[in-house]
């Protein structure tokens, strides 16, 4: 055998610690792999103990945190979701719509992205804009409604104020009655009870209300047609209650707001105070539909189209019923072919904007079965009331 040269055994000599850097460098590598996924590791267990202890996340951490409840960041990257969170949108307003979607065995969200979230929490605004506009159109028309039909009527304006009074203190006193308390107490409570025009002309009453000279003015002896003006939302739902109980003139005319309105003011007050509103949408059996889901939107439903099975589980759920039920008082109450119109418009186009990223929910029948039940009432909304 011959002697290698010497130049093969410098050559194989460099060639062996060209390897060795190598492999050295790899560990390296893997060893700061490891570093960096057991720096991950600590940063998500201290982000879960956080929100243990209800402690405040940083930016950062709410990402984090979403990720580890299964949320991707494929259609927004990390980085232009932090500065979304940071510029316009908080925690709590986006990822509350995260409760739509169903979780896996290991409590995980899956084909959800927060490009998903984002995309509802863009169609909830524009909902929301929306249902207040169709609460003003209902509020408007049923209090021009009712003083039409008081005007008609042989009232005289004042009596019936002292009638919905007692109708208010009987229900007051009833209230206290079943109230675990001894026999002085309830006594105190009736004493203190407020009448109806006191609390609704109450909120007018400081110099900088805009309605404050009609309250200075009419505050001591009021007119039906003065507190009808001056109700709220609730209570003009209130009202209608009291006037449909006591069988006032033309109060069948109020049977859909007498059963529907007090349903609606949850979606109103909602979208006025800027809370979510596609919020647990899927989630059906939240009260029994026997109780509460009337014949009337029902009825309202399966003539849109809406098959039986979509209609009975789905009626189930708080959000969908309620928003089922402005939907028909709007129906039922708006008679204006301009106003409809113009609704009819606003409400397509907001469906339309539904669909504009459906590729994004690749894997939620509930939702689309929901979305199912606005695009037939929309489609079957006339335009001539």
């Amino acid at each position: 055998m011959k002697r290698a040269k010497r130049e093969d055994l410098l050559k194989l000599k460099n060639q062996l610690e060209s390897h060795q850097q190598e492999i050295s460098a790899s560990v390296i590598e893997v060893q700061s792999y490891r570093d960096k996924d057991n720096e991950i590791l600590d940063f998500q267990k201290s982000v879960i103990k956080k929100v243990e202890t209800k402690g405040k996340l940083t930016v950062e951490e709410q990402i984090e945190y979403l990720k580890y409840k299964g949320i991707t960041f494929d259609f927004i990257d990390e980085q232009s979701a932090k500065r979304f969170l940071s510029q316009s949108s908080y925690y709590y307003k986006l990822t509350a719509f995260r409760k739509n979607f169903i979780k896996n065995t290991e409590n995980k969200y899956e084909g959800v992205d927060f490009g998903t979230l984002n995309d509802l929490a863009t169609i909830d605004m524009h909902l929301r804009y929306l249902l207040i506009k169709l609460s003003l159109d209902i509020e408007h028309a049923l209090k021009t409604l009712l003083i039409n039909l008081i005007t008609d009527s042989d009232e005289d304006g004042y009596s019936i104020v002292e009638e919905y009074n007692a109708y208010e203190y009987t229900n007051f006193c009833s209230k206290i009655d079943r109230k675990s308390l001894n026999d002085t107490e309830k006594l105190k409570q009736k004493e203190n009870y407020i009448s109806v025009q006191k609390k609704i002309l109450s909120e007018y009453k400081p110099e900088r209300d805009y309605s404050y000279d009609l309250w200075s003015k009419r505050k001591d002896t009021p007119s039906i047609w003065v507190l009808i003006e001056m109700m709220s939302y609730g209570q003009l739902a209130s009202f209608i209650k009291f006037y449909v109980d006591n069988h006032k003139f033309g109060s069948t005319q109020l049977q859909y707001a007498y059963h529907y309105l007090h349903f609606s003011k949850h979606v109103r007050d909602s979208s006025a105070h800027s809370r979510p509103i596609i919020l647990n949408v899927i989630e059906n059996a939240q009260f029994r539909q026997r109780k509460f889901a009337k014949a009337h939107i029902k009825t309202f439903l399966l003539d849109a189209g809406v098959s039986k099975e979509i209609t009975f589980k789905y009626l189930t759920n708080l959000k969908v019923h309620d928003l089922c039920s402005l939907l028909l008082l709007h129906d039922k109450y708006i008679k204006g072919s301009i106003a409809r119109r113009e609704r009819k418009r606003e409400m397509r186009a907001l469906l339309k904007r539904t669909r504009k990223r459906i590729s994004y929910y690749p894997n939620n029948p509930q939702l689309t079965d929901v979305v199912h039940i606005f695009f037939k009432i929309i489609r079957n909304y006339k335009l001539i009331g």
